[in-house]
């Protein structure tokens, strides 16, 4: 039996491997990662079924990121989805939203700025952080979960305003035309920047490539924070920029990680879009774009988006061969029923987990690329 005392060992842990007496602060929400079967397996949804039995509850608004498959669907593995689908329904049982996506910050789960929230999914974590200016570490999807149980997460990291602060200021030697140089530029910077704070220059066109960029920060780095000038509400005075330790990153830099990412040889079996999920936006701005492939672009996107595509575009998402997918995200079970073993995509994130979770084959392109403009 899993009662609370368990749950608050358990997001105590950081203090105890210092030493310290464990600080804690409440929370406004929680956004609850790893709860894809193919991730968590039997033992992790036997734990959740002991978890359900114990009779805690959640007590914040909590929302679960994607699972393996597509809920409504018959077209993966029957056990899969069947666990999957229990999975989800425990959270249910719990009482999150099944909004089953990685973009909470953008519907289901907004918090806002000042709020201190526990949040797992690293691209969500670096948005809240970074953009809306909500307070949250990078945590597991098993402190979150307990987190959102307690209603309160342990107070250090970035729930400190000391720690930030930037402390080193990163310039970008190289234009960002795109969503791929920007998420490469991510990719690259969650690497050498280590664990701490960076400030970067806003150079991003828009709110899709500033989603990939932070995105891809999370998935070579630990940090959960990066200083977006003009877009991050944290003031850094001049004197202060001044002090701070500076490094480049070049172009030849962003090559070299593009070539370490990419290892498909011939030509794609499918394209796949939405890592983070695409929003309603971000789908009709593909639909503006021409597109002559017969290859299918399968669309990851969060099931309301999906619902109101479909509704009022129909015709168009038919005739460019582009299936809109939800419940899942681009480490999906439609991969391997249909046996797709070489993908193009156009997220750094996606080519790194696709190739190294589901073993494909990866190439990366920029979404106009894709579409053939």
């Amino acid at each position: 039996m899993i009662d609370k005392k368990d749950l608050l060992e358990l997001i105590s842990v950081p203090f105890k491997l210092e030493g310290l007496k464990p600080r804690f602060i409440r929370i406004s929400s929680a956004h609850i990662s790893g709860i894809s079967y193919n991730n968590i397996g039997e033992e992790g949804l036997e734990l959740l079924k002991e978890l359900l039995s114990s009779g805690l509850k959640i007590t914040v608004s909590t929302t679960i990121n994607p699972g393996f498959c597509e809920l409504e669907k018959k077209d993966c593995d029957s056990e899969t989805c069947k666990k999957q689908l229990e999975i989800v329904e425990i959270f249910k049982k719990l009482g999150a939203k099944p909004t089953l996506s990685c973009i909470p910050y953008l519907l289901g789960n907004i918090p806002k700025k000042g709020d201190h929230v526990a949040w797992a999914e690293s691209n969500a974590v670096l948005y809240t952080n970074s953009v809306i200016g909500a307070w949250s570490n990078k945590e597991s999807g098993l402190t979150a979960l307990a987190s959102a149980i307690l209603g309160i997460t342990s107070y250090y990291g970035v729930h400190l305003e000391e720690n930030r602060i930037p402390k080193v200021k990163v310039n970008f030697n190289f234009k960002l035309r795109d969503e791929v140089d920007a998420g490469l530029a991510g990719f690259v910077l969650g690497k050498v920047v280590k664990d701490s704070i960076p400030l970067v220059p806003n150079l991003f066109k828009s709110r899709y490539n500033l989603i990939e960029f932070l995105a891809s920060v999370g998935t070579s780095g630990v940090i959960p924070l990066v200083v977006v000038e003009d877009v991050t509400p944290i003031s850094v005075s001049k004197e202060h920029i001044s002090q701070m330790q500076s490094l480049s990153i070049d172009e030849e830099e962003i090559n070299t990680a593009k070539s370490s990412l990419e290892n498909l040889k011939n030509e794609e079996d499918a394209i796949l879009l939405g890592c983070p999920h695409f929003s309603f936006k971000e789908v009709e701005d593909l639909l503006k774009l021409n597109r002559k492939r017969d290859k299918f672009i399968f669309v990851f996107v969060p099931k309301e988006v999906k619902v109101e595509a479909e509704k009022r575009y129909s015709k168009e998402l038919n005739d460019k061969n582009i299936k809109l997918v939800s419940d899942s995200c681009i480490l999906w079970c439609g991969i391997i029923s249909r046996n797709y073993r070489k993908v193009i995509t156009n997220s750094i994130k996606g080519a790194y987990y696709l190739r190294n979770v589901l073993k494909v084959e990866v190439g990366i392109r920029r979404k106009s690329e894709i579409m053939d403009v």
